[in-house]
């Protein structure tokens, strides 16, 4: 089973690092932040509020440009996960409809906030399966020098992604045996639900991001308030 990310950032750049790490063949699709870094390091750091770090080194993985993909990049693709920002789902889908125009059996999972990518996505794609996942943990991304001991005078450069928050990932149900491999190799480092109607799951979500603002300017978690 081959996943493409497309729009590897927080999200995006952790849930592919986590396939990886589970034995996933990944393609990555990133902007200028996640290609120059990759670039420069010597692979991925994934690690998590509960303790648990692994490193993955840089020839496990394949990484392209967003200004740079064509057909030949979704040939073998079972699943794409896109995970870029509201704003650019229907771009983002234009982009790729021209070389999924005869890629009847791939899946699409719309990894993001906001409550109406996935039909969108389905405006663009009616041939296609189009399932929404809901990654309820926050993630954040970072480029560090690391050194594996204080002994240790060499800098081993990393891209990191650090999972702050413990919440189950969300996917909506689907027959296909690429959506189980996914299920399976996710649920290794994570709590893993599949769900039959995510629209719960989608407005609940929401209503936690809303409520940020309100924590951010009162300073007062959920529980206290």
């Amino acid at each position: 089973m081959k996943y493409i990310i497309l729009g590897s950032g927080c999200i995006g750049g952790f849930i592919g690092s986590c396939l990886i790490q589970n034995d996933g063949e990944v393609l990555f699709i990133g902007r200028d932040r996640f290609c120059s870094n990759i670039e420069k390091s010597s692979g991925i750091l994934i690690k998590d509020v509960t303790g648990w770090e692994y490193k993955i080194s840089k020839d496990k993985f394949d990484y392209c440009h967003t200004n740079n993909i064509d057909e030949r990049l979704f040939e073998e693709g079972d699943i794409i996960i896109i995970s870029v920002k509201s704003r650019h789902t229907d771009s983002v889908a234009e982009r790729i409809k021209p070389f999924l125009e005869y890629k009847r059996n791939i899946t699409i999972i719309s990894m993001q906030n906001g409550a109406d990518n996935a039909n969108r996505l389905r405006l663009h794609f009616p041939d296609l399966e189009i399932i929404t996942g809901i990654f309820g943990s926050n993630v954040v991304w970072s480029y560090e020098h690391i050194k594996e001991n204080d002994l240790d005078d060499d800098e081993d450069n990393k891209m990191i992604f650090h999972r702050t928050s413990t919440s189950p990932l969300y996917v909506q149900e689907s027959k296909k045996d690429s959506h189980s491999n996914f299920v399976k190799l996710m649920d290794k480092l994570n709590d893993v639900k599949v769900v039959k109607n995510i629209e719960g799951v989608i407005y609940g979500k929401l209503l936690l991001n809303l409520h940020n603002a309100i924590n951010a300017i009162t300073g007062l978690t959920l529980k206290e308030e």
